[in-house]
């Protein structure tokens, strides 16, 4: 069972903290189920644990209504874009990624798995 006063610190605590709560609220808003948090020994386990439910959640494209792409952009794989995005000129964008609401991808910008 994970212990709730291990603290994963990869910065100086005022930078940025990390303690059993964060992880605690990744796994409830990703349903990773406890069993999984115990393999999080450092920080970047935490993205290697993301990258897997990005691909069993994201299976299929879907940008939303009010989404503006640029025809210059590239997108590529299953990517989910929300209301209010906007994806500049030059921008890749190769699935499974998600970007949220509002959200702006800036110029000549690279996401992948994310």
């Amino acid at each position: 069972m994970p212990n709730p006063e291990k603290k994963i610190q990869i910065l100086p605590k005022t930078l940025w903290p990390i303690d059993a709560s964060h992880i605690k609220e990744f796994s409830e808003a990703f349903a990773i189920p406890e069993a999984e948090l115990t393999s999080i020994e450092y920080p970047w386990d935490v993205l290697v644990l993301l990258q897997r439910k990005l691909k069993e959640v994201i299976t299929e494209s879907r940008i939303d209504l009010g989404v503006e792409v640029s025809k210059h952009a590239y997108i590529e794989g299953p990517v989910w874009i929300e209301e209010g995005a906007k994806v500049l000129p030059f921008s890749i964008v190769i699935g499974p990624a998600y970007i949220g609401k509002n959200t702006l991808v800036g110029n000549h910008t690279q996401i992948r798995g994310a």
